[in-house]
């Protein structure tokens, strides 16, 4: 399948062919530029004079606004911003952008010093984020672009973007200082120790067997606490730099340590509604959890899966030679260790106050970046160019899978114990809910556990909600400025960049019958871009700006390519020593009921009580036999293939809805809706009720063998 996209993008502005700047100065006054030895002070209010300069909306914040508002999570850097949020903002340790209602991958791309490094992760029915790791306690000013800016490389997206810098020797140093230190100190209340259930991975589940594995599984549960404990947010950082003439250098250390945060009092009230299928549809459509959030997570109590550990070293330097070059390095390692559940697995509600606590999730992170700036006082040429690369190596809890499944099952001994359980009606806690008979479990399973042994930990705990993830993105970009005239420049810029995934799940292998659990995901890909920007100043107080950009990318799925090139993506299914071949799933059955007539009814059961009531005789006369004869063809009329039962008449055959082009089902082939089935209100035969005559019991998927011709025979880009 082709993969492959190549758009042009010509902006002169966001609503027409020019944009126009009105600048108030006077007609001999220009700005100067701030060269790349300014202070900390002159950056920031150069990045607040942008906000009203600059051709396109946007939002600076310097480091004495950042450190005054950064909070405790990443998400938190963007409370200064209106209308910037972070989705999945207490759940990941990262930032997933959104401005102005746009999100997602490659829409808002997020840059540190120039490097980026976005993941995206899948989250069940939820969708996917658009991950960008940070430390927070590196940031030493953020700019974020609400819109698309005619710029190459990654530096703009069709969402806008958002532009960091970590602290440099000007954030640490006094004007005219040649050493200096920075040490700042934090601790705060209001969270506790987050308590990890011990999962017992890599133990034979048979020998364990503590409880059932899966989706309800109480060990995950543990009961939130009320009162939360001082130190157990803690943070730190430690700077040193030194400054002289040709260079200077920086050197960092950052740490925080933060357990699971405790939910706030106010307002609790409006979301502690139980929401009922009738009540609560409307709600649960604008957000499935929100309605009865504070049924689940009580007020004022632990909320677990949000603590978060983060450790960071930062080293920068920058080589002046010459007063007209200037080197800059960069280097960052940040490990992060951070509390995650999927969303599908937070409402345990029903067990009496007690909420699951997931494994923390690990990511480890570097990011590398190298830039020269060539400025002559030659009006052609300011040169710009850097080069970059990331790695990010993540174990993360997004697979869809539970935090403890055995690799496999034990059949013969799952069914011989299961007597060996029992349910306990009188349990005060998930924990009692179930019994296990030790001596049960030791002499109906053992002989079975001897006879059938854990080879290679098939039969062992693993961690099946992990994924084990590697990505790295290499990129260079390079530009230059060019002045035409007194009036008019052109910058002409261009970018490269490469990535590479590759992920490992203990399942291998995509399960198509699941429809909660992802495989592993690998890939390749490669994007570059070249751009051309015009900027006209015929007076003091108009501006001009004209340009295009022209993109271009492939991609290509390795995972695919392993799958089709080893035969496990057609690989037949082998069940009870029979192959059965591959199948498509091309779309879904509706079985329905109809409500049968009352003089239909009457007569149904009629005849059923005198054939198979509890008062029918075996016939011992001819007569008898006659009669039966007769009954039981008219019986047979009135059920034909379908079953009858309390007034309904579930028809044995459904009706198929195939899927369209766009692999979705569309309603006008609904039976309930194209007048197929043409349903009106009746009385029911048995309860009296207005009904519906035709009612929906099941529907299930239906697939079909899969052709030769139909087969993927090779990944393309």
């Amino acid at each position: 399948m082709k993969n492959k996209d190549i758009y042009r993008k010509l902006l002169m502005s966001a609503y027409g062919l020019a944009s126009i700047s009105v600048v108030q100065a006077l007609a001999t006054e220009q700005l100067d530029v701030i060269d790349v030895s300014a202070t900390a002070d002159q950056k920031d209010e150069q990045g607040k004079d942008d906000v009203y300069q600059r051709n396109i909306t946007n939002l600076y914040a310097g480091k004495e606004t950042i450190e005054r508002y950064k909070g405790a999570s990443p998400a938190d850097l963007f409370q200064e911003f209106n209308g910037v949020y972070s989705g999945d903002a207490r759940n990941s340790g990262a930032v997933d952008p959104n401005i102005r209602g746009v999100q997602g991958q490659g829409r808002i791309p997020v840059t540190i010093d120039g490097t980026e490094q976005a993941l995206t992760t899948w989250r069940g029915y939820n969708g996917a984020n658009n991950r960008n790791y940070i430390d927070p306690n590196l940031i030493g000013g953020i700019t974020v672009e609400k819109g698309p800016d005619l710029a190459s490389g990654n530096q703009s997206g069709i969402g806008g973007a958002v532009k960091m810098r970590t602290i440099d020797i000007d954030d640490i140093l006094k004007p005219g200082q040649k050493v200096g230190v920075e040490l700042k100190l934090e601790t705060s209340n209001n969270s506790v120790k987050e308590r990890i259930p011990d999962f017992k991975w890599g133990q034979d589940y048979r020998v364990v067997g503590d409880a059932t594995p899966g989706d309800f599984s109480t060990v995950t549960l543990v009961k939130p606490k009320t009162k939360g404990k001082y130190f157990k947010d803690n943070a730190m950082r430690l700077a040193v730099g030194v400054k002289e003439e040709k260079f200077d250098l920086l050197a960092a250390y950052a740490y925080r340590s933060k357990g699971n945060y405790l939910a706030g009092k106010g307002g609790a009230s409006k979301y502690e509604g139980v929401i009922d299928e009738k009540s609560g549809r409307d709600l649960k459509q604008i957000e499935p959890n929100l309605p009865f959030a504070a049924s689940i997570y009580r007020p004022h109590t632990e909320i677990p899966n949000t603590s978060s550990a983060m450790e960071s070293y930062l080293l920068k330097g920058s080589l002046r030679p010459t007063d007209k070059q200037t080197v800059k390095m960069g280097y960052r390692h940040t490990k992060m260790t951070y509390g995650e559940i999927m969303p599908s697995r937070l409402d345990f509600s029903e067990f009496h106050g007690y909420i699951p606590q997931w494994p923390l999730a690990t990511v480890k992170q570097q990011a590398f970046n190298l830039d020269y700036a060539y400025n002559l006082d030659n009006p052609w040429i300011n040169f710009n160019a850097g080069i970059w690369y990331t790695r990010t190596i993540s174990d993360t809890n997004t697979s869809g899978g539970n935090p403890r499944e055995a690799k496999s099952k034990d059949v013969d001994w799952t069914l011989a114990t299961t007597q060996c359980v029992t349910v306990n009606p009188d349990a005060v806690n998930p924990h009692e809910f179930l019994v296990l008979d030790r001596d049960c479990l030791a002499r109906i399973g053992d002989p079975l556990v001897k006879q059938n042994p854990n080879t290679d930990g098939k039969y062992n705990y693993v961690n099946a909600a992990q994924v084990n993830a590697y990505n790295t993105r290499r990129g260079i970009h390079l530009s230059n400025t060019m002045n035409l005239t007194d009036q008019l420049d052109l910058t002409i810029s261009a970018a490269l960049q490469k990535e590479r995934l590759t992920s490992s799940h203990f399942n291998a292998k995509p399960n198509p019958s699941s429809t909660y659990e992802s495989p592993p995901r690998a890939g390749r890909r490669q994007e570059w871009d070249i751009a051309f920007n015009f900027n006209y100043r015929p007076t003091n107080w108009l501006m001009l700006t004209a340009g295009a950009r022209y993109n271009e990318y492939w991609s290509f799925d390795d995972y695919l390519n392993y799958l089709l090139t080893s035969g496990e993506l057609y690989k037949p299914y082998h069940y009870d020593g029979v192959d059965y071949p591959a199948t498509v799933n091309v779309g879904q059955s509706i079985s329905y009921k109809e409500v049968m007539t009352q003089k239909e009814w009457e007569r149904y059961d009629e005849i059923n009580k005198k054939l198979f009531g509890p008062d029918s005789e075996v016939c011992k006369t001819e007569a008898c036999e006659r009669e039966e004869e007769k009954l039981s063809k008219e019986f047979w009329k009135i059920t034909g293939e379908d079953s009858i039962q309390d007034g309904y008449r579930y028809h044995r055959k459904g009706i198929d809805q195939y899927y369209h082009s766009d692999g979705r089902l569309h309603r006008e082939d609904n039976p309930f809706y194209n007048g197929t089935l043409k349903n009106e209100k009746v009385k029911h035969p048995v309860t009296g009720e207005t009904v519906d005559k035709y009612q929906r019991y099941y529907s299930g998927t239906f697939a079909k063998k899969l052709k030769d011709e139909d087969k993927l025979k090779k990944v393309e880009k």
